[in-house]
């Protein structure tokens, strides 16, 4: 089982976020963001064609209405957006700032498709498809939409995107979390950052995960801190309440044996426990993959 719909997964505490967000107006003063985004872009030939928008948390909801709730809930701050354009072709520019570096590209991960995309060597990373594409580096997320799906507007983003991620600042690499996940059977695209709801458990929050994939069975790894233990005792307890919870192989070299199997209608049986102060699992696990993760658990420092 694969991932690929995680976006639509994180529902239900998204209302109440927006509904608390939402009100004020579009700001036309100065930003942060909009330092990035100058008048012209000479080596693209390409000028900026319109005044630069300004929205915040408060009225992010005005720009893209009912895809506002997931931006929030990975720390939205700001979004500055414009059009540049050439004698041809015009993009559409829109420059959001996260609360860390980890949201956005927590967002960015989200945004990305497993499958048919180009990846980019920009910033931390950047991906294109056909009329669009987008790029994160530090606590930015770009996204540039093309008015037509041709060749030449694809190159002419790619350019305009280099461009402006040298001003960007930030970090260029991914959180160091994903560091420690395995290497070989990995499915590429697929290293995410969850701000909430991973795999539907809203005490879920700041996870990190992969997909791998064995003789066409694809399984999660994941991770996230949890020092006081406190997300695996949640974890446990909703187990316990609805009776889907299963004693983990003793083999495995968990905390104190702190570890279960969830069964779940979706992901499957999902194996959890404690190591070295993280929540660490596999999602869809069976005896196949068991010296798979018995291996990532040893060697996890």
């Amino acid at each position: 089982m694969t991932m690929t719909n995680r976006i639509f997964l994180i529902l239900p505490i998204i209302t109440l976020i927006v509904l608390m967000s939402c009100g004020g107006d579009k700001n036309k003063g100065t930003s942060d963001v909009q330092q990035y985004l100058p008048a012209a872009v000479e080596k693209a030939r390409l000028t900026r064609s319109a005044e630069i928008s300004v929205y915040d948390g408060k009225s992010l909801w005005e720009y893209i209405d009912g895809d506002a709730e997931i931006y929030i809930l990975y720390g939205f701050r700001q979004v500055a957006a414009t059009y540049y354009k050439n004698e041809n072709t015009e993009i559409a520019v829109d420059l959001y700032r996260f609360k860390d570096s980890r949201h956005a590209y927590g967002l960015y991960s989200q945004l990305r498709p497993e499958s048919d995309v180009t990846i980019l060597d920009i910033g931390i990373e950047g991906f294109s498809t056909p009329g669009m594409m987008n790029l994160v580096k530090g606590e930015y997320l770009m996204r540039l939409f093309g008015y037509d799906e041709s060749m030449e507007t694809s190159i002419l983003m790619v350019n305009l995107a280099e461009i402006l991620a040298q001003n960007i600042p930030g970090n260029a690499s991914k959180p160091e979390e994903f560091s420690l996940f395995p290497d070989s059977a990995k499915v590429v695209n697929t290293d995410d950052f969850y701000a909430q709801q991973f795999l539907g458990q809203k005490f879920l929050s700041e996870v990190y995960s992969c997909n791998y994939l064995f003789a066409g069975d694809t399984v999660t790894l994941f991770l996230a801190e949890d020092t006081s233990g406190g997300k695996f005792l949640k974890w446990q307890e909703y187990a316990d309440k609805i009776r889907s919870k299963s004693p983990a192989p003793k083999e495995f070299p968990f905390d104190q044996g702190f570890a279960f199997v969830f069964s779940d209608n979706y992901y499957g049986d999902i194996l959890v426990g404690l190591k070295n102060s993280r929540l660490i699992g596999m999602a869809d696990y069976s005896p196949a993959h068991k010296d798979f993760l018995m291996a990532w658990i040893k060697n996890l420092p």
